[in-house]
C-alpha cells in the first residue's frame, strides 16, 4: 500500500496521470455508432481497392524482393506513391464517370467529331482594362475585341476541319472535298499564327501600361498585321471557290450518305446544312473585318492624340489584299457565270450545227433578258427552238414600267448582251419545268441564268458580233419595244416586259459597242506600232477594224 501510494504521489508530482486514470479513460471513451464502423470499414476497403488499380497501372513495378504485396493476394499501400501514372488517369479510376446521353446537337455546341475530344482553343487572354485612364481604356478594348474575335474565329476553323470535313472523307470523294473546303486547312494555319503573335502581345500588369508602353503595343500590332498581309492573299482561292462549294452543298444534299451524315448529329438534315453553309461563309466575312477593326483601333488612337501612320500604312497594306481578293471573287464569279450559261445551251447549234463555245478570254457577260420577237427579217424565226412564222399570241405594247404577264410562248426568247457580242437564243420548253414556264410568263422581267436550271434549257439561234451591229440605229420604236439592227437587211423588233428594260438594254447595247471600237482602235495602233498589219481578236475570233 505505501508503495502503490508513493508511485501514485509520485506520478501526480511528476505530472503524468496514474494508472488507474489512464484506465478510466479507456474504459470511459466514445463509443462509436455501428453505421460509423461500417462506414470506416467501406473507407478502408475502397482505399486497398484503389491502391490494388493503381498498382496495375504502375508501368515500371518493381522487381524482386521490392515486388508489392498485391502480386501474392495481397497489396501494400506504398503502391499508390510508386505509381507514376497520370493523375487524370487516377482520379478516373478512383470515381468513375458515369456514361452520358449528350445529343448531337450537345455534340456540335461543343465542336468536334462525334465520339472524339475537340482540339482545345487557346487560353483567352486580354490586356486589363483600367478606368483611370478612359482613352487608353478605349484602345485596348479595340485591341481586345482584335485578339477575341480571332480566336473566335479561330474555334471556327478547328469546327469546319474537325467535326466536317475529316469524318466527311469516309461519305464523299476527294474531288467534292476539295469543293466543299477548298483550302480551309492553310487558312487555319495563318489564322492560328496571327492569335499566337497576338497573344504574346498581352500583358497582364495594368500598371506598366502607360502612354509609351501603349504606342509599343500599338505599334506591335501593326507589325503582326504586316507580317501576315501577304499570306492573307490564299484568301482569293477560297473566295473564288465560295460559290462552288454552296453550289456542292446542295448537289450533295440529295444523297443519302450525305443526309446520313447530318442526320446522325443534328435534329434534322435541313437544320445541318444550313449549319455548314453559316460556317463555310466565316472565312469570306473574316477577311473583309480587318479593316475594319484596324480602322476603329486609328480612331481610338487618333483620340489620344498618338501618331496613326503606321496604323494607315498597315490598314492601307490589308486593305489592298483584301480588295485584289474581291476582285478575283468577282472574276471568278463571271467566268463562273459564263460557265453556267454554257451548260444551258445544247451542246450543238440547232442552225448551224457548229459547236457552241461562250467561255473565251476577256469575254463577259454584260445583261440578259426575256423578250418577245414581234419581227425579224434576215434571221430564222422561232418557236421552241424551231423556224417557223408568222407570229401569234403577240400582246399591244405599252408605255408603262410595269411587269405584265405573257400568256404565248412561241415567240419568246432570250438575248444575252456580252462585252463582243450579242446572242440570240430560243427556249426548249420541253425541256423547261412546268414551274419555270409559268414563271417565266408570269413574270417576264427576269433573268434567264435565275430561273432556266436543267441543261439543254436554250437552243442557241444567232451570234451577233459587236462590230457588226449598228448600235446608232437600234433605238427604241415605241414604249418598250426595240430596235436591233445589224444591217439594212438583217434586224429584230424587239419586246421587252417593260420599257425601262428597254431603255437600259439600248444604252447598255450603245456603251458595250463604243467601248469594243475603242479597244479594236487601240489594239491596232499597238500592233502597227510593232510592224504587225492584221489583228485577229481573241474574243471573237474577228479581224480587229481600223
Amino acid at each position: 500500500m505505501e508503495k502503490t501510494e508513493m508511485s501514485e504521489s509520485s506520478d501526480s508530482s511528476s505530472g503524468k496521470p496514474s494508472f488507474k486514470k489512464m484506465l478510466s479513460l479507456v474504459e470511459n471513451r466514445p463509443r462509436s455508432s455501428s453505421a460509423e464502423i461500417e462506414k470506416k470499414k467501406k473507407t478502408k476497403k475502397s482505399f486497398w481497392k484503389l491502391g490494388r488499380q493503381a498498382s496495375a497501372l504502375d508501368p515500371n513495378p518493381p522487381a524482386g524482393d521490392q515486388a508489392p504485396t498485391s502480386a501474392r493476394g495481397s497489396f501494400s499501400p506504398f503502391a499508390l506513391f510508386r505509381s507514376v501514372v497520370d493523375l487524370n488517369q487516377l482520379a478516373a479510376v478512383a470515381t468513375p464517370r458515369k456514361p452520358t446521353n449528350r445529343s448531337p446537337r450537345d455534340r456540335e455546341k461543343e465542336g468536334g467529331k462525334p465520339g472524339a475530344a475537340p482540339t482545345p482553343l487557346p487560353a483567352a487572354v486580354l490586356f486589363p482594362i483600367s478606368p483611370a485612364c478612359p482613352q487608353r481604356a478605349r484602345i485596348y478594348k479595340c485591341i481586345n475585341e482584335i485578339i477575341s474575335t480571332e480566336r473566335d474565329y479561330l474555334g471556327d476553323l478547328l469546327h469546319i476541319v474537325e467535326f466536317y470535313r475529316d469524318p466527311m472523307k469516309a461519305i464523299i470523294t476527294e474531288w467534292d472535298a476539295n469543293q466543299l473546303f477548298s483550302n480551309v486547312a492553310l487558312i487555319l494555319g495563318v489564322c492560328r499564327e496571327m492569335h499566337s503573335k497576338l497573344v504574346d502581345l498581352v500583358v497582364e500588369d495594368e500598371h506598366v501600361l502607360d502612354e509609351f508602353a501603349t504606342r509599343a503595343i500599338v505599334a506591335k500590332v501593326c507589325v503582326v498585321f504586316a507580317d501576315l498581309s501577304e499570306y492573307l492573299k490564299m484568301y482569293s482561292i477560297y473566295c473564288n471557290n465560295y460559290d462552288t462549294a454552296i453550289i456542292a452543298v446542295n448537289r450533295l444534299s440529295d444523297q443519302q450518305p450525305f443526309r446520313s451524315f447530318f442526320q446522325a448529329r443534328f435534329s434534322s438534315v435541313e437544320v445541318g446544312i444550313a449549319t455548314l453553309k453559316n460556317y463555310l461563309i466565316k472565312p469570306v466575312q473574316r477577311v473583309c473585318k480587318y479593316p475594319l477593326l484596324l480602322r476603329e483601333l486609328e480612331k481610338n488612337v487618333a483620340a489620344t492624340g498618338g501618331d496613326v501612320s503606321e496604323i494607315v500604312a498597315t490598314n492601307s497594306k490589308i486593305r489592298k489584299v483584301v480588295d485584289k481578293v474581291e476582285e478575283s471573287s468577282v472574276k471568278f464569279g463571271k467566268q463562273m457565270q459564263l460557265v453556267l450559261l454554257q451548260s444551258l445551251f445544247n451542246s450543238i447549234d440547232s442552225c448551224q450545227q457548229v459547236k457552241v463555245t461562250l467561255v473565251a478570254p476577256g469575254r463577259r457577260l454584260v445583261d440578259q433578258y426575256f423578250v418577245r420577237e414581234v419581227d425579224v427579217k434576215g434571221s430564222a424565226p422561232l418557236k421552241g427552238g424551231v423556224a417557223c412564222s408568222p407570229f401569234p399570241g403577240i400582246r399591244h405594247h405599252n408605255d408603262k414600267d410595269e411587269d405584265s404577264a405573257w400568256t404565248a410562248t412561241d415567240d419568246v426568247a432570250s438575248y444575252f448582251l456580252f462585252n463582243d457580242q450579242v446572242v440570240r437564243a430560243a427556249i426548249a420548253w420541253e425541256v423547261v419545268s412546268a414551274d419555270q414556264r409559268e414563271q417565266i410568263l408570269a413574270t417576264p422581267s427576269v433573268k434567264p441564268l435565275d430561273v432556266l436550271k436543267a441543261p439543254g434549257s436554250l437552243a442557241l439561234m444567232d451570234t451577233f458580233p459587236l462590230d457588226s451591229v449598228s448600235f446608232k440605229k437600234s433605238v427604241r420604236v415605241d414604249g418598250n419595244r426595240a430596235r436591233l439592227e445589224c444591217t439594212p437587211t438583217r434586224w429584230m423588233l424587239l419586246e421587252f416586259p417593260r420599257t425601262a428594260d428597254a431603255e437600259l438594254w439600248l444604252a447598255e447595247l450603245s456603251s458595250e459597242c463604243r467601248d469594243f471600237w475603242r479597244r479594236k482602235r487601240a489594239q491596232r495602233s499597238s500592233a502597227v506600232e510593232d510592224g504587225c498589219h492584221v489583228i485577229i481578236d481573241p474574243a471573237c475570233g474577228r479581224e480587229c477594224g481600223s
